[in-house]
């Protein structure tokens, strides 16, 4: 919740933001590189204190105030009612020109704000840094607020170039997390898009191409794998209705046709025909360790199968673990995250260990780290077949 309080009060200054200029192509080394040095340096400091960025926000976080009183095209003071949460800052004036420098990030004062909407900015004649009126600040409140802001833009861009694998744009986590961050994606993407008119689509081609990644998940039944801490299930289709929001809204007509018929692809009564082109015979994503060969996706009439290992988020500790399709039916299914989740004894004694994932246990020893073990499928030094979607053919 505290993401989305954080969203809804930095509106406006977001809106600034977006006037930059996009990067719509896919990350370069170069570019990765100058991400991470904008980025990295502030990490040290937000592992060891989590609010660190966000409490040198600029904003009434003592007032809450809804109201802003200027006197002319200077800043007068905040009032009006409370809001339910911090709201941001107004500018201490149109113009740039101020009697005060604004503090490194390392500088600036915790959550800095009293009953006048004071400021903790440096004097430029004194060069001490002293609580002072916005008034005198000219354009400072809202540069600070960008900067922090352009931050956690590059460290967004970071996230995601990571969090998917880059040819197959997975997400590096158990089908059951992963589906509901890409559905997280695109709802905060549109939120995004619809509210400040940043096109976050256009900025980060991976969240396309990850919905359009998802079938690759589902059994001939139209259901998805259920390794790892997933409970098996269909492909949501509000992922997919909310995409086409922004498709809409943007009159991307050529996108939302690509949306409607994917929609309609993986519907559990879709004919196979129509789901064919989303899937591949081999798929293999080696950031969570999913390899999966299908013979179609005929629900009565094809085979399948499902092996995984246990690198990537929400894994189990399991080796090889196996799940069969055949007939309309998952063979030996994975047991999945079990009904108590993960607080419960069946989760930490039976659902997280090798014996409830199909996986053979060595001397009778099941037990192991739980929950997250780097370890994938040992391939010695030889890649497996490239995906290919769509067409289903004898291998020669």
């Amino acid at each position: 919740m505290k993401y989305t309080i954080l969203f809804s009060a930095l509106l406006g200054a977001l809106t600034a933001v977006a006037q930059q200029p996009a990067h719509t192509s896919a990350l370069t080394g170069d570019e990765l590189q100058r991400l991470h040095q904008r980025t990295d340096a502030y990490l040290d400091s937000v592992q060891h204190h989590p609010d660190w960025l966000l409490s040198r926000l600029q904003m009434y976080w003592k007032s809450h105030a809804t109201d802003v009183y200027v006197n002319g095209e200077t800043f007068s003071h905040a009032g009006g009612d409370r809001a339910p949460v911090p709201t941001v800052k107004f500018n201490g004036t149109r113009s740039h020109g101020t009697t005060y420098d604004r503090p490194s990030l390392a500088d600036v004062v915790p959550y800095d704000d009293d009953d006048n909407s004071s400021v903790t900015f440096i004097n430029k004649t004194t060069r001490v840094q002293e609580k002072t009126h916005p008034s005198k600040t000219g354009c400072n409140i809202a540069s600070l607020n960008q900067q922090i802001l352009r931050i956690a833009r590059d460290a967004a861009r970071l996230y995601a170039h990571y969090g998917f694998d880059s040819k197959t744009h997975i997400w590096c986590e158990s089908p059951g997390y992963s589906v509901n961050v890409v559905k997280d994606y695109v709802t905060f993407a549109n939120t995004i898009d619809h509210q400040t008119g940043i096109d976050l689509f256009a900025q980060l081609p991976v969240i396309e191409q990850a919905v359009f990644a998802l079938p690759q998940y589902l059994f001939p039944n139209r259901m998805i794998c259920g390794f790892g801490d997933t409970h098996p299930n269909y492909l949501s289709l509000q992922t997919i209705d909310i995409f086409m929001e922004y498709a809409r809204r943007r009159g991307k007509d050529d996108l939302l046709a690509r949306l409607e018929q994917l929609r309609a692809a993986i519907l559990p009564d879709a004919p196979a025909q129509v789901l064919a082109p989303y899937v591949s015979p081999t798929f293999y994503s080696p950031n969570v360790s999913i390899l999966v060969q299908r013979t179609g996706m005929e629900t009565r009439r094809d085979l399948m199968i499902s092996v995984n290992g246990a690198l990537g988020n929400h894994q189990h500790a399991n080796g090889i673990n196996i799940e069969l399709y055949g007939h309309g039916y998952v063979v030996g299914p994975d047991a999945g995250i079990g009904k108590m989740l993960y607080s419960g004894a069946d989760y930490q004694k039976y659902y997280s260990r090798f014996p409830a994932h199909n996986t053979v246990c060595v001397d009778g020893v099941s037990d192991h780290m739980w929950a997250k073990i780097l370890l994938r499928f040992l391939s010695h030094n030889r890649e497996f077949p490239p995906t290919t979607i769509g067409g289903y053919r004898e291998n020669p």
